[in-house]
């Protein structure tokens, strides 16, 4: 199974959305995942057992923008650079800090030169989940 920041990076490497990666999602957000074949595609199923679509989180803004923790600033760029024919985008998502204008390296978790915005904002909260989730298991492990 992968981590989250080689699933962040498998993510950042993708030329497109790929449902593959959004099965390897949708587990963080509570969903089960189940390929049975149906007609419309991949279901997923909550805690409650209630069926949906499995989100689009590599190729939606919306399903992406699902996947930022509580309370995380998200910020989306799009820019040329000479070695790629077409624009690129970046998108980094921050954690609040307590004092104004200061980042601390965790704290700011960015996605540089993928295909898409959705590609960039996932990878960038996969990250920003990775950064929240290690900082939690600091805080409980004794000294």
């Amino acid at each position: 199974m992968e981590t989250l920041l080689q699933l962040a990076e498998r993510v950042e490497g993708l030329a497109g959305p790929n449902r593959n990666v959004d099965a390897l999602i949708a587990p963080l957000q509570g969903l089960r995942v189940v390929d049975e074949g149906h007609p419309i595609g991949r279901m997923c199923y909550d805690d409650i057992g209630a069926a949906q679509l499995m989100p689009r989180y590599t190729a939606s803004l919306d399903a992406a923008m699902s996947l930022v923790p509580e309370g995380q600033g998200v910020q989306v760029d799009r820019y040329w650079i000479a070695s790629v024919d077409g624009p690129v985008w970046h998108a980094h998502v921050t954690s609040p800090t307590t004092k104004p204008n200061v980042i601390v390296g965790s704290d700011y978790n960015e996605a540089w030169d993928c295909a898409s915005a959705a590609l960039a904002l996932c990878a960038a909260s996969l990250k920003a989940i990775h950064a929240l989730r290690a900082r939690a298991a600091e805080q409980k492990e004794p000294l």
